[in-house]
C-alpha cells in the first residue's frame, strides 16, 4: 500500500483510493474490502473506493479472486494516510510464473533467458544437464494454472510453492537426470 501524504488533519474517519494490479497499476474493479463490523465495500469499475469508519483501531483485508489478499491496520482517526491511498494487489497468475522463473536461475543465466517461454527454457536447462522431472513438474503446473479458465485460489499457489522447492538444484550434480 501506497499512502499519500495528504493535509495533516486528526479527524479524518473517511479512507479512499485505489486499488490496482501490482506491476502494471490496472484497476482493479469489484475488490471487496472487508473491515470487521462493517458492510463489505466493493471497489468501483474504475478500481476507486471511499468508505467512512468509526475511530478507533480497524483491519482492512483487500480480497480479489485470483490476488493475493491484502491486510493493513490503521488507527482512526488518521491524518490523511488513508485519502488517495493507492492498493497494489498481487496476482496469483504472476507469483507463480515468478517462482518458475526463480527454480531455473540456478540453471540459466538470466541474460540468456532472452524471450523464451517456460518450455523453451526448460530445453536449454536439460541442454545443460540442468533439467529436472521436479522442474518438468513445476513447469507443467504453472502452465495449467496460468492458462485456466478460472482464477487460482491460494491453494493453487501454495502447490506452486511446494513444487518449485521440490525443484531446487541438489547441490551435487544439479539435479542432472539422464532420462529427460
Amino acid at each position: 500500500v501506497i499512502l499519500q501524504k495528504a493535509a495533516r488533519r486528526a479527524d479524518v474517519t473517511r479512507i479512499d483510493g485505489l486499488v490496482v494490479r501490482a506491476g502494471t497499476a490496472t484497476p482493479l474493479p469489484a475488490v471487496q474490502l472487508r473491515i470487521q463490523g462493517t458492510p463489505v465495500t466493493t471497489t468501483d469499475e474504475s478500481g476507486a473506493f471511499s468508505k467512512e469508519l468509526s475511530p478507533g483501531h480497524q483491519e482492512l483485508t483487500f480480497d480479489a479472486p485470483g490476488y493475493e489478499p491484502l491486510t493493513e491496520r490503521l488507527a482512526l482517526p488518521h491524518r490523511g494516510e488513508w485519502s488517495g491511498a493507492m492498493v497494489r494487489l498481487r496476482n496469483r497468475r504472476d507469483l507463480a510464473n515468478d517462482l518458475m522463473l526463480e527454480a531455473f536461475a540456478p540453471r540459466i543465466p538470466r541474460e540468456d533467458w532472452g524471450a523464451c517461454t517456460n518450455r523453451e527454457l526448460f530445453s536449454k536447462a536439460r541442454e545443460r544437464g540442468t533439467g529436472s522431472v521436479e522442474l518438468l513438474t513445476l513447469v507443467d503446473a504453472v502452465e495449467a494454472l496460468v492458462y485456466a479458465q478460472a482464477p487460482p485460489g491460494a491453494e493453487d499457489l501454495a502447490r506452486i510453492q511446494e513444487l518449485a522447492r521440490a525443484s531446487r538444484p541438489r547441490s551435487v550434480d544439479v539435479g542432472r537426470t539422464d532420462s529427460l
